[in-house]
């Protein structure tokens, strides 16, 4: 009899077999395959990409006449500060929505103009924007078609108020109280 139970303890399999071997046999695996993919294939990729970047550097500055070190040209800061000085920030508005009434609505917007619009102009806007916002339902807000309508909406009426002076509205915060 005690040798049928030493037979029937070595036909059980032990939780080593069935979970951890497995389990430390596919690490060691993928742990491999990481390694050989990331050294051979990826790596030479890498460096080939980062001397082709030094190489481009090198010609770009070399064409311009400037430094290495220096990482934007005269043309390339100028064209970021244009960028900078055509959106302008509105003042924050805070309302009430028209339904229901109990609801606070702040909003901030940016408004990126095509040409020199006057501070005056930017004000009629903004109290356009104002009016339209104030009689907002909450149910138009809720889904994203609605946001985007509303939005198209603001922009449209921005570029009316201003003449076509507004080219694109950004809204940076909406917030629901």
């Amino acid at each position: 009899m005690a040798a049928k139970d030493k037979t029937k303890k070595n036909t059980k399999p032990g939780i080593v077999k069935t979970v951890i071997l497995p389990v430390v046999i596919m690490l060691a695996v993928g742990g491999g395959v990481g390694f050989g993919v990331g050294s051979f294939v990826l790596a030479p990729r890498m460096e080939a990409a980062q001397e082709q970047a030094a190489s481009d550097a090198d010609t770009t500055a070399e064409a311009n006449g400037a430094d290495t070190e220096n990482y934007a040209t005269a043309d390339q800061k100028g064209a970021l500060d244009g960028l900078a000085q055509d959106i302008v920030d509105l003042e924050p508005i805070t309302v009430n929505l028209a339904v229901p009434a109990d609801v606070l609505m702040r909003l901030q917007i940016a408004v990126e103009t095509s040409s020199i619009v006057s501070e005056g102009t930017l004000n009629d806007v903004h109290q356009d924007i104002l009016a339209y916002v104030r009689q907002l339902r909450l149910d138009q807000l809720r889904s994203p078609n609605g946001y985007l309508r509303i939005r198209d909406d603001l922009l449209r009426r921005a570029k009316v108020r201003s003449e076509g002076g507004v080219s694109k509205l950004y809204i940076r915060t909406l917030v629901f109280e």
